[in-house]
């Protein structure tokens, strides 16, 4: 809680992903960030369209990843994944089986599978513009 004048603590970490997905919802949720890194911000892209356009504008579409910002870096994708990890983890078994190099073979399956549980599911990308595709 803030005191009269102050202004809110600046979160140590954001994370800009689609609430709609089951998969992002999910492990947003089960990888318990605010417990274990300090001040999160977690963002749903679907009620942020400024957030959404400036990181697209960046290169990094949110259709094609979760985003995490932190006071250092951004990261994007199979990366963002790989920062949620490192950050949570200790563990260097763990993170080496988490690590960046798996992250890049694996990431474009688990984003297939988002993509396609959307689908099924009749949700319609962040990004209007994607709808086109």
């Amino acid at each position: 809680m803030t005191s009269a004048g102050s202004t809110p603590a600046t979160p140590d970490i954001r994370v800009l992903y689609d609430g709609e997905c089951p998969f992002c919802a999910n492990y947003v949720a089960l990888a318990r960030l605010r417990e274990r890194a300090g001040e999160v911000e977690l963002i749903d892209a679907r009620e942020r369209p400024d957030l959404v356009e400036a990181h697209k504008a960046a290169g990094r579409p949110i259709d094609e990843g979760m985003i995490v910002e932190t006071e250092d870096a951004v990261y994007f994708g199979g990366d963002a994944v790989w920062a949620i990890n490192a950050l949570l983890s200790k563990n260097p078994l763990l993170n080496a089986l988490s690590g960046r190099a798996m992250l890049k073979f694996v990431y474009p399956v688990l984003r297939f599978g988002r993509n396609s549980a959307l689908r099924i599911l009749r949700r319609k990308p962040i990004d209007p513009a994607r709808e086109q595709l």
